[in-house]
């Protein structure tokens, strides 16, 4: 599952939507850059049907044109408040998706029915979620039951704490292709460094 999430000068824990554009239709162990590459936003990128603004993606992704990604090695201190930016926000996109987990546990607990309906219902908890925030509902609570739940499915199904990797796994090859970085999208990101980081 990947989502698109666009951030607002909310209160925090508030951000404008979780999900503009939901791809739920992959497999758990599918590559985010894998299904980003297969979708029709990144289609919509491409051919510029969608120009203002930037996509943030982590150290998988390609850095494009319209996607910035941090950067491996940052030498500068414009470069170094670059990733750090990148990081807080790309942070509070995170923390939104366990939010938006907090609300519906099923997602952290795993699905057990046919995958069409798993879409549906992945989508329409997004959906469910939006509504909540637009309306500013309190944010969830934690449940201690539902934390000690996922910690013995983790520790029993090993299952990554955090993305689709684990620890410090490489990206399978299949990927790397796709996460070359295109000139121009390296002339994005240092304009973007130079135009608010210098």
């Amino acid at each position: 599952m990947a989502g698109l999430c666009e951030g607002d000068n909310e209160p925090p824990g508030y951000l404008k939507a979780i999900s503009t554009d939901i791809v739920a239709r992959w497999p758990g162990s599918t590559h985010d850059s894998t299904i980003f590459h297969e979708s029709r936003l990144r289609a919509l990128l491409e051919t510029r049907e969608i120009a203002n603004g930037y996509l943030l993606g982590d150290g998988g992704y390609p850095c494009k044109s319209y996607l910035l990604t941090p950067l491996q090695n940052p030498g500068t201190r414009a470069e170094q408040r670059y990733n750090t930016a990148h990081k807080a926000t790309h942070n509070t996109v995170e923390r939104q998706y366990g939010v938006w987990k907090r609300r519906f546990p099923v997602l952290s607990m795993g699905l057990r029915c046919h995958l069409q309906n798993m879409s549906n219902i992945i989508v329409s908890t997004a959906v469910l979620h939006n509504i909540a925030i637009a309306a500013r509902e309190n944010l969830p609570p934690e449940d201690p039951e539902v934390n000690r739940i996922l910690l013995l499915i983790r520790h029993q199904d090993e299952i990554p704490l955090q993305g689709n990797l684990r620890g410090n796994q490489q990206i399978p090859a299949v990927h790397l292709n796709y996460r070359d970085d295109d000139n121009p999208g390296q002339t994005t990101r240092r304009a973007v460094i130079n135009r608010h980081f210098m």
